[in-house]
Formats: structure tokens, sequence, C-alpha cells
């Protein structure tokens, strides 16, 4: 599988595509790990990467407005859409 995010909205970013082989995606609605109490980081998917050092194997992505994050299959086919 593979995670495709098209990173846009905000006229000050310059839109970029990014594609990242991985094994497996997991939505969260409001990610608290590594914040202050009562603190969240809001839309978040974490995904496993395949060929990253182990270092950074786990990734998490805050979604930010205007950014879509789409599962394809090995052919390239949709699998998921995640928009904020």
């Amino acid at each position: 599988m593979y995670l495709q995010v098209l990173h846009g909205g905000d006229p000050k970013r310059k839109p970029k595509e990014e594609i990242i082989k991985i094994s497996k995606v997991k939505y969260v609605e409001d990610l608290s790990v590594g914040c202050k109490a009562g603190e969240t980081l809001g839309r978040c998917l974490i995904v496993s990467a395949i060929d990253q050092p182990a270092l950074y194997s786990e990734i998490i992505f805050q979604m930010e407005d205007g950014d879509v994050y789409r599962v394809l299959s090995e052919s390239g086919a949709i699998l998921k859409e995640y928009k904020k």
C-alpha cells in the first residue's frame, strides 16, 4: 500500500505531493500523545512506513485544512481518502 499526501489549501504553502510506502494507517480524531494535559493535536493519521530507518517507521501527519490523504493499492487504486 501507499499513502499519497497532497498538501494544499493555504496559498502561503507551496502545493506539494508525497508518496510513502506503508503497511498500515490509523485515523485518530484527537491525538494527545506528547501534549500537555487537556491539549490535543486534533485529527491525525498515524502510518507505519516501509523502507524507512527504524527511527522513522511510525509517522504522524497532523491534518491541516486543504490537505488530502489517499491510501492507494499497489496498482494505484484509491482504497481510502481522508480530508480535513
